[in-house]
């Protein structure tokens, strides 16, 4: 089989383990698409919503809340079993936080449909997280997204004789609460593993509104009519919706987990064989890929010392690990028994093939990637890296503290002068607001310009372009490897 088969090969049969904890959405994605699973979801909080709109002539809108509240909180409750011993005060108030918010952003656009159209408040509502996904985001581009939903909404603003003031400002409070509910989700996944931190913060939102739910329901509260249509509602709004996502994530899981820094920890591995996730270690010397390899890692990146970015040497010095991708992929490929990814200075199809024709599986490139056109990096990053020179890099401490490969600029080598580097992370909090500033101001000269030694063979174009220039590359070297 030629070298470029094999690599193929090789990657799609690169290992990965079954699930080994009881239940597993296989069962239920080989039946239905994940595609499926978030449709029926949309579905789902929609006609709830149009039920719980119903019900307002009749129901407070505080009340149709609790009620779906109550049904989550159970239902999430019974499901995830949540452990609440040992919890430190910052996790319980992490997930306080997180339940008033789901609370408030459930509240909030309720009483909004209770006054303006459902499509509507929808629509201002989503100004909240579409807000926060902005300002997350360097890219000019993202603000024209901005100014087409405030357009979007402006437009649905003409619609006077339906909208009412009232009900706007709770739409927007329902979208600042939404997007508060994204800041908080990851720091409480963080914390509370599983569904549990859901789960503790439903009940923490349920608590938060059974006193105005109490005051203002009354005797509604023991109607079982509507008992029974609140309880549709949180089934139809929260507990078939939130299924439906967590299967469709749980199936549309990253294939592969590649980490850099040392050896990951026994339970992340454990977790992340069990979403079957094929995980990559990362080494700069043999001895290091014989230490992935047995802690588990189903391939391992061989990171030659031409490689840009951050080293991921671990067991031994930085300058005794400074091996070659050369000299590196052989040795690797000998001492482990698990496929072996090349990466460093490889830029185009020459360096590909050469790596597969040392024995490796397949290869990683980087900075090859860096100046495409699709690439999130400032054009100031992408326009040093095409006019940079084989020589143009070195290794730094200066922006983060720890042993990195960039393109040589200012900031680099005034900081190397003055001698005080603190280790990592430290130097690399205290250097973040800089960097973030040059990269707006596209100033190259403040950047951490993490590139390879191969950058003088970098291009401008389209990724897949790119792509396709290195398969005709690597086919046309294989070639004439063979005579």
């Amino acid at each position: 089989m030629d070298p470029v088969r094999r690599a193929n090969s090789s990657v799609r049969d690169l290992p990965t383990r079954s699930g080994l904890c009881g239940w597993h959405p296989d069962a239920v994605t080989s039946r239905l698409s994940p595609v499926w699973l978030v449709l029926i979801g949309i579905l789902s909080v929609q006609f709830g919503a149009g039920i719980a709109k119903s019900l307002f002539d009749e129901v407070a809108p505080t009340v149709i809340v609790w009620l779906r509240l109550v049904t989550s909180a159970i239902v999430l409750t019974l499901v995830a079993r949540p452990v609440l011993r040992n919890r430190s005060a910052h996790d319980w108030l992490v997930v306080t936080g997180f339940g008033a918010s789901l609370g408030i952003m459930n509240w909030a656009i309720y009483q909004s449909f209770a006054r303006i159209p459902l499509g509507i408040a929808v629509t201002i509502e989503f100004v909240g997280p579409l807000t926060l996904a902005v300002l997350g985001s360097r890219r000019p581009r993202d603000f024209a997204w901005v100014l087409l939903a405030a357009a979007g909404v402006a437009l649905l603003g003409f619609e006077r004789g339906e909208l009412t003031w009232p009900g706007v400002l709770f739409a927007l409070l329902a979208g600042a609460a939404w997007a508060t509910y994204i800041l908080l989700s990851a720091e409480t996944g963080r914390r509370w593993p599983g569904l549990d931190g859901l789960a503790v913060a439903s009940v923490i939102a349920t608590l938060l509104l059974t006193p105005p739910a109490v005051s203002t329901g009354g005797v509604q509260l023991t109607d079982p009519r509507v008992l029974a249509l609140g309880a549709a509602v949180g089934l139809l709004s929260s507990v078939i919706p939130y299924s439906c996502e967590m299967v469709a994530l749980r199936s549309l899981r990253p294939a592969v987990f590649s980490i850099t820094f040392g050896l990951p920890p026994a339970d992340a591995l454990t977790a992340l064989h069990d979403a079957d996730v094929t995980v990559i270690g990362t080494a700069t010397t043999s001895a290091e890929a014989a230490a992935v390899e047995e802690a588990g890692c189903d391939a391992i990146a061989a990171q030659g010392s031409e490689a840009g970015g951050h080293r991921g040497t671990f067991a031994g010095g930085f300058e005794a690990a400074m091996v070659g991708t050369i000299a590196l992929v052989p040795q690797v490929v000998d001492a482990v028994s698990v496929p072996v990814i090349a990466s460093g200075g490889i830029m185009d199809g020459r360096g590909i093939a050469a790596a597969l024709a040392l024995g490796a599986s397949a290869v990683q490139l980087g900075t090859a990637f860096l100046t495409c056109e699709e690439a999130g990096v400032p054009d100031a990053y992408k326009q040093a890296i095409v006019t940079a020179r084989e020589d143009g890099t070195r290794l730094t401490r200066a922006f983060s503290g720890r042993p990195a490969r960039g393109i040589v600029n200012r900031f680099m080598t005034e900081v190397e002068a003055g001698g005080a580097i603190l280790p990592f992370p430290l130097q690399n909090a205290l250097t973040r607001p800089l960097r973030s500033a040059a990269a707006t101001q596209g100033r190259a000269e403040y950047l951490s310009l993490w590139a390879g030694q191969g950058v003088r063979l970098a291009r401008r174009q389209r990724a897949a372009e790119l792509i396709a220039r290195l398969a005709k590359e690597t086919e046309e070297a294989v070639v004439r490897l063979g005579g």
